[in-house]
């Protein structure tokens, strides 16, 4: 998103209202980590994967999916956490310790890494031998893939997520050109921009998104000025503003 002026006035209290009652939906979310420093939108996503366990046929089996990874088109395989979009948590073990190397049992789980928290993907578990261990890997990243173009609007470096972060752009932008500027001293257009920035955030750090027209047109609703009440106001300041001249020069001629 677009980083916005900050007004002198905000109507905080006002459009947190509002946001309370915007519709939304849980189809395309974000948050809104940025995208790695040279990372153009529509690149590879990043994944790290993390294993936890000791056992033989586990340990066989997290090698495997980290190959596979390196051969999916639409991933890369990072080894830092730092530059990773997305984890894959691997947890595995021998259920039956009396007969090592044998057989082993793989819980899964796919988080995306957000700013300051993480939003669950997919999941599941799995059991393989070691000679099932390439077959088990290639369909688990196959099915990983699947959840990540799914969920692909979340994700900053997808082209569906620059398309989703345009579109609002363009919305909101478009909206705040029917504002004023400036009415009754409150900086309008700066804090309706402001606000949608802050309501937009919100939505993504609770991995939701909002319906950009009807959030828009709930937003216009909270943030359109009523000219005759402007106007009004506006003339009575003028009065006061006279009146107190008046009355300042009244003074000054009883002085004398």
């Amino acid at each position: 998103m677009k980083p916005y002026l900050r007004p002198k006035v905000v109507l905080t209290a006002t459009f947190l209202h509002a946001a309370i009652l915007f519709p939304l939906t849980a189809t395309a979310q974000q948050a809104s980590r940025q995208a790695p420093a040279g990372q153009a939108q529509g690149s590879k996503v990043q994944v790290v994967v993390s294993h936890t366990g000791q056992d033989a046929v586990g340990v066989s089996l997290v090698g495997a999916i980290k190959e596979a990874l390196t051969r999916a088109p639409s991933v890369s395989l990072v080894a830092v956490g730092d530059e990773a979009e997305v984890v894959l948590l691997v947890t595995t073990m021998n259920p039956e310790p009396g007969k090592p190397g044998t057989v082993t049992t793989a819980a899964w789980t796919v988080l995306l890494l957000k700013d300051a928290t993480r939003a669950y993907l997919g999941g599941g578990l799995r059991m393989c031998d070691p000679g099932s261990v390439p077959k088990a890997a290639s369909e688990l990243v196959a099915h990983i893939v699947g959840i990540l173009a799914g969920r692909s609007a979340e994700i900053p470096s997808s082209a569906e997520f620059g398309k989703v972060e345009a579109a609002w752009d363009e919305a909101v932008e478009a909206a705040a050109a029917k504002l004023p500027l400036e009415t009754c001293g409150v900086r309008v257009r700066d804090a309706f921009l402001e606000q949608m920035q802050v309501y937009v955030k919100w939505t993504r750090a609770a991995s939701l998104t909002p319906d950009v027209q009807q959030a828009v047109a709930a937003g216009l609703s909270y943030f359109t000025v009523d000219d005759g009440l402007g106007k009004k106001i506006q003339a009575q300041s003028e009065q006061l503003s006279q009146c107190r001249a008046e009355l300042a020069a009244l003074k000054k001629a009883t002085k004398k």
